[in-house]
């Protein structure tokens, strides 16, 4: 019978890597998960809706009038 394929090696379990990720020893996002896990809860979840509002309206900049562009820019730099 088949052994059935491991996703990860041994040495590499998917503990292992969020622990890297934790202690911010490897990886491009290092640093922003370090930076998001030291802040509460529900300032967390207030950048994370900005991002998406910030990717929305970038996806939507040329269709839509200059001036709301730049209204949406304000608001958000004005929350962050």
């Amino acid at each position: 019978m088949k052994q059935p394929l491991r996703r990860f090696a041994a040495s590499a379990s998917p503990s292992a890597e969020a622990g890297r990720l934790r202690t911010g020893k490897t990886g491009f996002l290092a640093g922003p998960v370090r930076f998001a896990a030291s802040l509460p809860r529900e300032a967390r979840d207030t950048l994370f809706l900005l991002a998406v509002i910030a990717w929305v309206v970038a996806m939507q900049i040329g269709h839509i009038p200059w001036w709301c562009s730049v209204l949406t820019a304000a608001v958000l730099g004005w929350r962050t």
